[in-house]
């Protein structure tokens, strides 16, 4: 089992990712610049390419992010087992997220240890979460406590909407023997049939786990704002401008999305449409 010097060795983060070089390299970029031990994280790349096209973007994106390991999905399962079964953490995270706030990966490690009911920190919740967007409603907010970390805990097996969806892939991090053994056993070949999978299994944790973790206001959240899936008819946005090919047309003229400009961003949400901020890099 991987151990350095401090705890955040001990967790493999792991990106799932389809179609989405411009937006892949704003979590990584954001990642990187938000996470003060980034570099102790081993992450990893689960991905897939519909093109040559695409595929190429990919491999551009290696080049620019050199300690993240990039891996080509053949065997969704079997791969993301292997590639998580020795560390004691796991962080999922999705090719749409981005980071917003400063945080150390070892503070979340170390809160998690000291909490044994909680099964899951979670960078998308906060007190600032008070609508659903993929229910098109407003949520309520749980009873906090307030940790001496910053961070809050709350009982998720009683939250209401996202406040009680804990077992999530976008921005969550978890005790790798918490989930394995049911990650063994569940059917599923990609992210969101993971999820799904998932997410029908948390009863099973109600009890013993029944408790969460978050920072006070979120330290990440996704913009949905293209789909690369039809097997799910999860919300996204419509705006032409932010499509796969649009996006993928700008990538290959230079353009980035400007992580900078997101730094402090509050949402009411997990999700969230918000616009892009675009530079674009010097030859």
């Amino acid at each position: 089992m991987r151990k350095e010097k401090g705890n955040a060795r001990q967790i493999a983060g792991i990106v799932f990712s389809k179609d989405r070089a411009m937006q892949l390299d704003a979590v990584l970029q954001s990642l990187r610049l938000r996470c003060g031990d980034f570099e102790g994280v081993d992450m990893k790349v689960l991905y897939i390419t519909s093109d040559i096209a695409h595929e190429e973007q990919y491999v551009q994106l290696m080049k620019m992010h050199p300690s993240v390991q990039f891996i080509r999905e053949h065997d969704f399962k079997q791969q993301l087992l292997s590639n998580i079964a020795h560390y004691p953490f796991v962080f999922f995270m999705v090719d749409d997220c981005m980071f917003v706030k400063p945080f150390l990966l070892e503070e979340v490690v170390s809160a998690m240890d000291a909490h044994p009911d909680v099964l899951v920190f979670s960078f998308r919740l906060g007190r600032n979460t008070i609508y659903c967007y993929s229910m098109h409603t407003p949520q309520r907010l749980p009873i906090f406590q307030e940790l001496d970390s910053g961070f809050v805990k709350f009982h998720w097996a009683s939250g209401e909407y996202e406040f009680g969806y804990p077992l999530e892939v976008s921005s969550s991090i978890y005790r790798t023997k918490d989930l394995f053994a049911l990650l063994a056993e569940l059917p599923f070949h990609n992210p969101n049939m993971l999820e799904s999978q998932l997410a029908h299994q948390a009863w099973k944790y109600a009890g013993s786990l029944g408790f969460a973790l978050s920072n006070n206001v979120s330290l990440a959240f996704c913009n949905p704002l293209n789909m690369v899936q039809h097997l799910f008819n999860n919300r996204a946005g419509a705006n032409a401008d932010y499509s796969i090919n649009e996006l993928s047309r700008l990538f290959q003229q230079g353009y980035r999305i400007d992580v900078d400009h997101y730094f402090d961003f509050v949402t009411v949400a997990c999700h969230q449409e918000v616009e892009l901020c675009f530079t674009k890099r010097q030859p």
